[in-house]
C-alpha cells in the first residue's frame, strides 16, 4: 500500500521462503507441516486462484491425527506437500527478478542436494546496499559477486560459494580484512559456503528485526550441508559491540539476532561503519561435542522466570483480559508473544467489523501504532476504546505516547477499512467503498513491569509526560500469580474496570483513581 493507503499491487512472499518449508519437511524430514490460509483482505479474484492451495481441513486433520495416534498420517502429509509445492511454483512464476531455471521441477520433486543444484546452475549474485558502508566491505561485497552464485533471486541477502572457488574467495577475504593465520585456517576448513550479508540494526542500533530470520531461513533450506559465514554491516550501539567483543554468552543472552547467528552460523564477520577497529573482527562458533554415551543430560529446572522483559507485560494484559476479565469487551488488537500485530478491528452497533491490515509502523506525523486496543461499551451507541503501548520499564515509553498512540488510530481510520466482516457472513470481504463512520472515543494507557507500587504522585506526574489517563502496572509474584494494578483518571473507564477488581490464586487486580 502506498502512503495513502491505496493498493499498489500484492506483495508475494519470494518462493525461497516456500522452499526453505519443502527442504525442512521433505529432503531434511522434519516434523514440520505448513498449512496456509488467506488474508482477510484477499479479494474473490486471489482467493479463486489460490483456492486448491489453502485449506482449514489440513490443520483439523493434523490435529485429529496427533490426539489419535500422535503422529501425522501419511496420507495428510502428502497433501500438505503436494500444496506446498503447489505454492512455491506458483510464486516462482509470479515474482519478478527471479532466476530463470529451467528445471526448478527437479529442484522441489527430486532428493537432489541443494547447494550442488544452485551451483549447476549459475545464475550471479547482486545485491544492493542503501546505507552507507566502509571500503572493506564493498570489497567483501565485489569479490562475493565476483565468486558467488545467487539463491532463487540475485538480491538476497545471501551468496554461495562455490568449491571450486572456495580457496581464491578465502585468501582475497584474507587480504581485505588482513586475517591472521588462525583465523585463515579456521575458514579454509569450511566447506560450501553461503554467505548471509545482514544489515542487522535500525538506524539507532538496537532493533534487529527483520533480520534475525535470515539465518534459521539458511538452516531450513540446507540443514547442515553448508558453512554459514554471516557478516554484519549495519550499525549497532557501542554497548552492544562491547558486550559482543568482552562475552558472545552474554550477547546471546542480551540480544535476539547475535543469538540467532551463533545458534546457526559458522563464523561471523562484523564489517560496520561505528565498529571499533581495535576489536575483533571475525568469530567462530564454538565447537560443542555431543554426548554420544548413555549418560543422561539432566536440565536445571526452574520455577520462576529468570528474567523478566515486555513480553511478560503483553502476555499479562492479554491473559487477563481474553480469559479472567468478565465484562463484554471487544479485541481490537493484541499482542501477546507470537500473536497478530498485523491488524486493528473495530466493531459497529450492529456487529459487524472493519479491519484495518498492512498497518505501518506511523500513519502519519507524531504517530505510533500500539500494542493492544480493547473496545468497551458504555451505552448503546458509545463506545471507547483503550490504545494500551507496553514497554518493560516506564523510562522506556515514549514522551507524549499518549498522543501519539491516539493520533494513530485516528488517522488510520481515515481510510477505509481493508475489509469488512458482516454480521452473520463467515469470512471477511475486500473493501473499498464503505468507511467506519460510528463515533468511538479513544483513550490511552501505558503499561509496563514494576516489582513496587508507584505512588499515586508519580503516576499523575507520569501522566502529564507521556499524556496518558491510564497506567497498568504489572508485577509477577514467585508463585507465578500476576499483580495488575490499574490507575486512572478517567470516570468512565474507572466505572468499567472497577467490576474487575478481584484477588484470587491466579491474579490480583486492582484500582486506583488519580
Amino acid at each position: 500500500m502506498d502512503s495513502n493507503r491505496k493498493e499498489k499491487s500484492i506483495r508475494y512472499p519470494n518462493p525461497v521462503v516456500i522452499l526453505s518449508y519443502l527442504n525442512f519437511m521433505e529432503k531434511f524430514k522434519k516434523p514440520f507441516y505448513p498449512i496456509f490460509e488467506l488474508s482477510s483482505n484477499s479479494t474473490d479474484n486471489f482467493r479463486n486462484e489460490y483456492k486448491e492451495i489453502v485449506s482449514k481441513n489440513d490443520f483439523e486433520n493434523c490435529l485429529n491425527d496427533i490426539l489419535t495416534t500422535n503422529e501425522i498420517s501419511n496420507k495428510n502429509i502428502i497433501s500438505i506437500k503436494n500444496k506446498t509445492k503447489e505454492y512455491f511454483l506458483k510464486l516462482f512464476n509470479h515474482a519478478g527478478n527471479i532466476n530463470n531455471y529451467t528445471d526448478i521441477n527437479n529442484l522441489i520433486n527430486n532428493n537432489i542436494n541443494t547447494f550442488d543444484y544452485f551451483v549447476k546452475n549459475k545464475f550471479d549474485w547482486k545485491k544492493s546496499i542503501s546505507i552507507k558502508t566502509t571500503t572493506t566491505l564493498k570489497k567483501l561485497k565485489n569479490i562475493s559477486e565476483k565468486y558467488g552464485f545467487s539463491i532463487i533471486s540475485k538480491n538476497l541477502p545471501f551468496v554461495l560459494i562455490p568449491e571450486k572457488n572456495r580457496i581464491k574467495f578465502i585468501n582475497e577475504l584474507k587480504n581485505i580484512y588482513k586475517l591472521n593465520e588462525a583465523n585463515l585456517s579456521k575458514l579454509k576448513n569450511k566447506k560450501k559456503i553461503v554467505l548471509c550479508f545482514i544489515l542487522g540494526f535500525k538506524p539507532r542500533g538496537d532493533d534487529a528485526r527483520p533480520d534475525r530470520g535470515l539465518n534459521p531461513l539458511l538452516k531450513m533450506i540446507f540443514n547442515d550441508e553448508v558453512s554459514i559465514i554471516s557478516i554484519i554491516y549495519g550499525p549497532a550501539t557501542m554497548s552492544l559491540w562491547k558486550t559482543l567483543n568482552s562475552s558472545i554468552e552474554q550477547v546471546k543472552k542480551n540480544n535476539g539476532l547475535f543469538n540467532s547467528i551463533f545458534q546457526i552460523s559458522d563464523a561471523l564477520l562484523v564489517d560496520s561503519k561505528n565498529y571499533p577497529s581495535t576489536f575483533e573482527r571475525i568469530f567462530f562458533k564454538k565447537e560443542v561435542k555431543l554426548n554420544k554415551g548413555k549418560d543422561k543430560i539432566k536440565f536445571n529446572s526452574s520455577i520462576n522466570a529468570v528474567k523478566v522483559n515486555e513480553h511478560d507485560v503483553d502476555n499479562a494484559l492479554f491473559l487477563f483480559f481474553r480469559f479472567i476479565s468478565k465484562i463484554p469487551f471487544f479485541e481490537s488488537m493484541i499482542n501477546p508473544p507470537g500473536g497478530d500485530w498485523s491488524n486493528i478491528d473495530l466493531i459497529d452497533n450492529r456487529k459487524n467489523i472493519y479491519r484495518w491490515t498492512n498497518l505501518p509502523r506511523v500513519s502519519g506525523k507524531n504517530t505510533k501504532r500500539p500494542d493492544h486496543i480493547y473496545t468497551f461499551n458504555i451505552t448503546n451507541d458509545k463506545k471507547i476504546s483503550l490504545i494500551v503501548e507496553s514497554k518493560y520499564q516506564p523510562n522506556d515509553l515514549e514522551e507524549n505516547i499518549g498522543v501519539k498512540l491516539t493520533n494513530y488510530v485516528m488517522e488510520l481510520t481515515r481510510y477505509y477499512p481493508n475489509c469488512i466482516q458482516k454480521i452473520g457472513e463467515k469470512d471477511f470481504k475486500n473493501n473499498k467503498k464503505i468507511m467506519f463512520s460510528e463515533k468511538n472515543r479513544l483513550i490511552s494507557a501505558v503499561a509496563y513491569y514494576s516489582n513496587i507500587q508507584t505512588g499515586n504522585s508519580t503516576i499523575s506526574k507520569m501522566m502529564q509526560k507521556y499524556k496518558i489517563q491510564n497506567v497498568f502496572e504489572i508485577f509477577y509474584e514467585k508463585n507465578f500469580k500476576t499483580n495488575i494494578i490499574f490507575f486512572s483518571k478517567n470516570i468512565e473507564i474507572l466505572n468499567i474496570f472497577k467490576k474487575l477488581k478481584c484477588n484470587n490464586s491466579q491474579i490480583n487486580f486492582s484500582v486506583i483513581k488519580i
